[in-house]
């Protein structure tokens, strides 16, 4: 519940906001900086989850290949979800 709520605030800003196709669920976190830099993580973006929880993720430093597939498949997704509303 807490995710449409934030999709629906999100929205209502003027963000452009999909979710995943329905049966699919993608529970990664991924960011992209500077199509070089990468950032692959189990952590909601929340106190608990950064605080709290024992989560997982990897930092990649100068890796713009990597970038650019991860990039590309995120396009994929994008492309494969429907817009809300």
């Amino acid at each position: 519940e807490s995710n449409r709520l934030a999709a629906a605030w999100l929205w209502t800003q003027g963000a452009e906001v999909r979710l995943d196709p329905a049966g699919v669920t993608l529970h990664a976190k991924v960011v992209l900086i500077d199509g070089q830099h990468i950032l692959v993580t189990s952590a909601n973006w929340n106190y608990a989850s950064l605080a709290k929880n024992v989560e997982a993720g990897v930092l990649f430093l100068g890796a713009p290949e990597l970038a650019g597939l991860l990039a590309q498949r995120f396009q994929e997704l994008w492309e494969r979800s429907r817009p809300l509303p």
